[in-house]
């Protein structure tokens, strides 16, 4: 597959693991393929994602699933660019999607782009797992690699489902998960809906199970935590990119949604 201007990556020169993450800051690297599966995230920033000589603008909750076929990097990063790889070693992510069914791993590899966005809460989520330092027997090692693959595979065969919400709720939602309106607050958010706020907060803890306020603090604390274990920022830094004025009130937030504080979590970072 080889070119002039691509290179190959080989997961087997990098690991001897079925699965190899890592984060990668903002970086030179040239256009390249895979011998695996790469399922990619952005956990920070926005960068020009080269996907098969399309252009496409990538930002935070951005992930794709790449297979051996497609070429890809990374151009025109913001300097806050961060994202999450996950190479999957190719046969042991088809012995994966042939447990769902026979013809799962050629539905997605056909798709032209397999492209989803994952909020705060999954990223927090994908991150608590990935951070983990896995046991050392095989079998344990392989139950946790089952693990992180059947759940990025759950989640895109899941948002490739029809929602029962109405559309403007699940955009809405978006919108309280994206780390771009946490300066925002709740009221300047919706005053882009055509609805009464009353009406709007009514029908969103219908469809979520809580309500609207609980949901965007929620997504604030995720995001938060996703920052204190991938970055250097300071806790008071964090405090205000997540849009609140008080650092105390952040911390007994935190603690409250997460049962440790955020020095506790920032300690558990590699």
């Amino acid at each position: 597959m080889d070119d002039g201007n691509t290179k190959t990556i080989f997961l087997n020169s990098l690991s001897t693991k079925e699965i190899l993450s890592q984060i990668t800051p903002k970086q030179k690297i040239q256009s390249h393929y895979h011998d695996c599966v790469e399922v990619f995230y952005v956990i920070s920033g926005s960068a020009e994602h080269n996907l098969n000589n399309a252009a496409i603008n990538v930002s935070a909750g951005d992930a794709f699933m790449l297979f051996p076929q497609d070429k890809h990097l990374f151009v025109a990063q913001s300097d806050d660019f961060l994202h999450r790889d996950v190479l999957i070693n190719l046969e042991y992510f088809k012995a994966v999607c042939a447990v769902y069914d026979a013809k799962l791993y050629d539905f997605l590899k056909d798709k032209p782009v397999r492209r989803i966005a994952f909020s705060v809460e999954q990223i927090n989520a994908f991150e608590q797992l990935l951070v983990q330092t896995p046991a050392r027997s095989r079998a344990e090692q392989r139950r946790f690699e089952c693990v992180i693959v059947t759940t990025l595979l759950n989640e895109f065969l899941k948002q490739n489902k029809k929602k029962n919400s109405p559309s403007w709720v699940e955009k809405l939602a978006k919108h309280l998960s994206s780390p771009e309106e946490f300066n925002q607050s709740i009221s300047e958010i919706v005053s882009h809906y055509p609805y009464s706020v009353s009406y709007i907060c009514r029908i969103f803890k219908k469809h979520y199970g809580v309500p609207i306020n609980n949901f965007f603090n929620a997504r604030k604390i995720e995001y938060a935590q996703i920052l204190l274990l991938t970055t250097d920022y300071t806790i008071e830094q964090i405090c205000e990119i997540v849009g609140f004025n008080s650092v105390s009130y952040f911390c007994k937030l935190f603690k409250k949604y997460n049962g440790a504080t955020p020095t506790s979590v920032r300690n558990m970072s590699p």
